[in-house]
């Protein structure tokens, strides 16, 4: 499973195809969610989608002893499941890791050849 970059107008195509509406109708709603995101962000607000994630500005202090913002994305936790119990087959997913943590998941067993240990 190679890691790719998935556009805007990607995701509208997917949407346009499934539900059968055109494509230019359903690239301005999504321009318009994300639109609707970043409005409601820099206003401070949270946004949150049930099963997915939720979005918000946080501040943090910098080294230097000043405050700065930056957005924060968490992960509902069944996205967390998903993404944990993806395969780590890639050898790029693995390589971007870094030396350490790509050395331990290289010797790591898949999940599907984990002993049972409980009945």
């Amino acid at each position: 499973m190679t890691a790719t970059r998935t556009s805007k107008s990607t995701l509208a195509d997917r949407i346009a195809r499934v539900q059968g509406l055109p494509h230019g109708i359903v690239l301005a709603v999504v321009n318009q969610l994300f639109e609707e995101l970043r409005s409601e962000m820099i206003s401070g607000n949270l946004v949150g989608f049930r099963g997915f994630g939720s979005f918000q500005v946080r501040a943090y202090n910098t080294a230097r002893g000043h405050f700065d913002k930056k957005p924060k994305f968490r992960a509902s936790p069944s996205l967390r499941r998903a993404c944990r119990d993806m395969p780590i087959e890639s050898p790029e997913m693995v390589k971007s890791c870094g030396p350490d943590l790509s050395d331990r998941l290289a010797d790591r067993p898949s999940r599907s050849r984990l002993p049972v240990l409980f009945d």
